[in-house]
This record gives C-alpha cells, structure tokens and sequence, in this order.
C-alpha cells in the first residue's frame, strides 16, 4: 500500500491525531483515503513518525500513530537571498525545498520594481506542499524581507557569494576552496547597481559565476542553490 505524507505540526502529535483542516481535505476529498490507509507525517522541524487512517468523516480525518520518530537529516546549511521579481518565486521557493537548502532570504534592490511585496503566507504553504512530495521533514526557513544594505552588513557566519555573469570563477570553484556555510545573493531582472555591488564587494562578498549567460532570477537560484549544495555534500561530515 502506498504511503501518503501529511504535514501536521510536532505539538500537535500524540498517540492519535486530528489531521489539520487542509490535510485531511486533501487526504479525503482530493485522495480520496479511507481507514487503513498508510499515512507518513512530518512535522517540519524534522520528525517523521507513520501512522494508519483511523477515521474519516465529514471535514475531519483521524490519524492512529506508531511508537516513536524517525529523526530526519538537516538540510544543507545554505542561505538563498533573492530580490523580489514579478514571477518565478513560486517555483524558485519549490526549488529550494527539493534541492536542501536551509534558508531563504526575499530581498529589495534598488532595481527592484515599485510595489512588490513578499508573499511570505504563499511560499510557506508552497515549501509544506514541497516538502510531503519530495520527503523533506524540515521546513526551508523563509526569513522577513530585507532591505539589500542592510543583509549585506549582517555578518554571513561562513562565505557569501553574489551570483554575476561577469564574474571569473564559477560558484562551484569558488564554493569549493572555501568554507561553508554557504550564503549566495541573487539580483533582480535589471540586475544590481554600481554601487550595490561595490557596497557588497566591500562588505566581504565575493562575486561568483553561473555560466556564461544571462539567467532569470529564479533560474539563478535554482542553479546557485544545486551548486552550493554540491559544494557542501563534498565538505559535510560523515556518520
């Protein structure tokens, strides 16, 4: 029997569960599961714990739990900080999810267009979403969005990169020789200004290469966040 993974909060297990309101709508009436049906949840915080469908009645779904959890692996210590762009964010934030990265930082540039707004509700529910399809238990940290001057004074606890097409050395070089974790900045459509790459430079980042073409924003996280991840795989300890 297949087993579906539901995410339900870690406060809120016990030795039997009711599913949240969105869960069990899905398991119900989009999966259409019935008692006996195997369910796996996870809690975000990077507990797994299986469990079988008890009951199903109308708009509630009870869930009986196994004994004990499975611990789930951290994600890749690595933080994606993004300007804000009319599209792609959605599917970038997907992304991030299924490749392990830890963190995502939503950024206003000084190219940035007027108006924009985090949609901070959405990518949570997107990051859940992705974490039950691709079997991550700890959820991808979205932090509030910042000010680009203000993030690059922060100090980055590792090594922080700007993704720029002009630069020499590729981001999978760069990461290599150097010491994670691993922070990378992304630009908006029009890129970053003069002086916020020197206001980065000066601040200790270093500019890193994607490729020899102009990517979209959510393409270069995507492909900034696959490479530093790879970078960490080869660093990581092993059990």
């Amino acid at each position: 029997m297949r087993r579906v993974r539901v995410h339900v909060p870690g406060s809120a297990w016990g030795a039997r569960i009711t599913l949240p309101a969105r869960e069990a709508h899905h398991v119900r009436d989009v999966l259409r599961l019935r008692e006996g049906a195997l369910v796996e949840i996870i809690d975000g915080e990077g507990r797994r714990r299986r469990g079988v469908i008890a009951a199903v009645a109308a708009g509630r779904v009870e869930v009986a739990l196994a004994e004990g959890f499975e611990e789930a692996p951290a994600p890749a210590p690595i933080t994606v900080a993004a300007a804000l762009v009319k599209k792609g964010l959605d599917d970038a934030i997907r992304g991030l999810v299924e490749i392990g990265v830890a963190r995502f930082v939503p950024l206003i540039t000084a190219r940035t267009v007027k108006g924009l707004e985090p949609r901070t509700e959405r990518w949570e529910r997107i990051a859940a979403e992705a974490g039950k399809q691709s079997g991550r238990a700890r959820r991808l940290e979205i932090v509030p969005c910042r000010l680009l001057e203000e993030f690059v004074t922060d100090a980055p606890g590792g090594t922080r990169f700007v993704a720029d097409t002009g630069a020499g050395d590729p981001l999978g070089a760069s990461a290599a020789a150097a010491a994670p974790p691993y922070e990378v900045i992304v630009g908006p459509e029009g890129g970053f200004t003069e002086e916020e790459h020197a206001a980065m430079l000066a601040a200790g980042c270093r500019p890193a290469g994607l490729g020899a073409y102009t990517l979209r924003t959510e393409t270069a996280i995507a492909a900034a966040a696959a490479v530093l991840v790879q970078a960490w795989e080869t660093k990581r300890p092993r059990a």
